[in-house]
């Protein structure tokens, strides 16, 4: 897959005027935390109306180890998943799309006749983001 997929996936870009969507990128199992200090760390540079978050929904437990030995568990809530809150724009895409760890995005299925080009990105709509827990809520840094 060398060059550049956006224009080969004829990927549109969300219009400016929508502001930012909810997106997936998959990722090996127990990854999460690590993908998502890199999805950070690259698009740092990009404005904010293309790049407003990256979430990994964690759930902390609190457990003892004797008398004063205390332990918080840290769990990804979902698996082999980072949510990005962005402007689907060909920078962000590329971007994104370069990063190691990242697998493929949550979209559509491949285009006929195009089996090795992975799926075009597509939104989460309203009632899918409302049933993610922990979206909105703060998550892990």
């Amino acid at each position: 897959l060398n060059g550049k997929l956006w224009k080969r996936l004829q990927i549109e870009e969300d219009d400016p005027s929508d502001g930012t969507s909810w997106y997936l990128i998959n990722c090996v199992a127990g990854v999460e935390l690590d993908l998502l200090a890199q999805c950070r760390m690259v698009t740092s540079h990009f404005p904010p109306t293309d790049v407003e978050k990256f979430v990994v929904p964690v759930q902390r437990t609190l457990r003892s180890h004797g008398d004063k030995k205390k332990v918080v568990d840290v769990k990804v809530r979902y698996p082999g998943y980072v949510f990005c809150k962005i402007r689907l724009t060909e920078d962000v895409y590329e971007t994104l799309q370069e990063l190691e760890l990242a697998r493929s995005w949550m979209g559509t299925v491949n285009r006929k006749g195009h089996k090795k080009l992975p799926p075009a990105p597509i939104p989460l709509n309203y009632e899918e983001v409302k049933k993610f827990k922990g979206l909105e809520e703060e998550t892990e840094e």
